[in-house]
């Protein structure tokens, strides 16, 4: 996802410089009793039961499509990835930087070292994509703030879930992305652009979002090219 975002900058908004990217890829542990706590807290929340249930059940899936995939690889002698293994972070980085692009990878997007680095961009707007809560110290860094892809519609869906979590459960026949400034308050900035798509009768979790994903990139694209800001 990551290399096509910023494929489809390049190619459609090549008046558009992207300096650089930070790139978070595990989140700092919280502490034993702040996961319990949070837990007993979220567990009172019947959409979230549902979501840890489907969490368990796609894993449990995946696994035995996996064993069935190997098997009929093994039957026919097909290779395990006849397109190739998909690029690594590593190479993405390295093809990027070749162009301009400054890379930061870390395990902790507000720590000193990744503040100091986004401070150095000196970047006019910060683009915020699949990553967790960021906070004013780091999202505020770019001279006109920050803005995010929502893979729902707000305000009806603020917050965290899949592309299609909550859609899929309550029966709507189509799902939004958005693009919105960023703000203290989860997914509450100006609405800068949004784009739906239908949720057809034999969508899934899955196929809802690789149609976000791609359908994020065109929005995103979009409120750039319009200038909405």
């Amino acid at each position: 996802v990551l290399h096509h975002l910023l494929w489809r900058l390049a190619l459609d908004l090549p008046e558009a410089q992207v300096v650089g990217v930070l790139y978070e890829t595990a989140r700092p542990p919280l502490s034993l009793s702040r996961r319990i706590k949070r837990c007993a807290r979220f567990l009172r929340d019947p959409q979230f039961v549902r979501y840890v249930g489907h969490t368990v059940l796609r894993g449990v899936r995946a696994r035995g499509e996996r064993v069935l995939d190997a098997g009929l690889r093994f039957i026919h002698a097909a290779p395990a990835e006849p397109n190739g293994p998909p690029p690594s972070l590593e190479s993405v980085a390295e093809q990027w930087r070749t162009r301009g692009v400054a890379f930061h990878v870390t395990r902790d997007l507000h720590d000193a070292e990744s503040l100091a680095f986004v401070r150095s961009l000196d970047g006019d707007l910060g683009l915020i994509y699949g990553t967790r809560i960021l906070k004013p110290a780091l999202f505020t860094l770019p001279r006109r703030g920050s803005i995010n892809i929502h893979k729902h519609k707000v305000p009806d869906y603020r917050g965290g879930g899949a592309p299609g979590l909550w859609e899929l459960h309550e029966g709507c026949t189509e799902q939004t992305v958005t693009v919105h400034r960023v703000v203290e308050e989860v997914d509450a900035g100006a609405v800068l652009g949004e784009r739906s798509f239908p949720i057809e009768p034999l969508d899934t979790l899955e196929s809802v979002q690789m149609k976000a994903d791609v359908v994020s990139v065109d929005v995103i694209v979009d409120v750039l090219r319009d200038e909405r800001l």
